[in-house]
């Protein structure tokens, strides 16, 4: 077998709550070999990539990202935004300032949420394209942290700043190295 798969039944935050999944994990993943790859199924939440990372997951797919943004929830280095909320009506920033995605080099928040409003098919495209990109950034990020020896240091301040809803030190955005912008 070239990689072992770890899949529960129904894997979401609600049915298994991380602390659970830390404890499967942590008796599950040592009966693996080490020389085949670890893959997760259903993993998409920034909390969850670090719990499994750290139990040593090498790979991960979730409907997460693209469910979210196609109900108009995007990810931000501060937290998930609805992008639909009034508040956004009017607001000319991007979706997440100095990410270098598409959606956020070339269209507002103002306009993303007049997309969805209108139920306009490029909202769900756009949004998408923001939450892979994110999810993205984040991981390069957590692999440079591992190489650096500070990943720990890095979830706690990128955990942090997405429950408590505050600016980051550094938004997953500038996380990517930038030739991989």
């Amino acid at each position: 077998k070239t990689a072992y798969e770890i899949r529960p039944r129904d894997w979401s935050s609600d049915v298994c709550p991380s602390d659970l999944m830390e404890h499967v994990l942590a008796w599950s993943i040592p009966s693996l070999p080490d020389t085949a790859p670890r893959h997760m199924l259903g993993i998409g939440e920034p909390e969850d990539l670090f719990t499994c990372i750290r139990q040593g997951i090498d790979t991960f797919d979730c409907v997460a990202p693209t469910r979210h943004a196609r109900r108009g929830v995007l990810y931000t280095a501060s937290g998930k935004l609805t992008i639909t909320a009034a508040r956004f009506r009017d607001d000319n920033r991007p979706v997440e300032p100095g990410c270098a995605c598409y959606c956020c080099r070339e269209f507002s928040r103002a306009y993303l949420c007049h997309l969805f409003r209108a139920h306009e098919l490029l909202a769900y495209t756009l949004a998408s394209i923001h939450n892979i990109h994110a999810i993205v950034s984040l991981v390069h990020g957590i692999r440079d942290a591992i190489r650096d020896d500070s990943l720990a240091d890095m979830e706690r301040e990128v955990i942090g700043a997405y429950r408590s809803h505050t600016e980051p030190a550094t938004p997953w955005s500038r996380l990517v190295h930038p030739s991989q912008r």
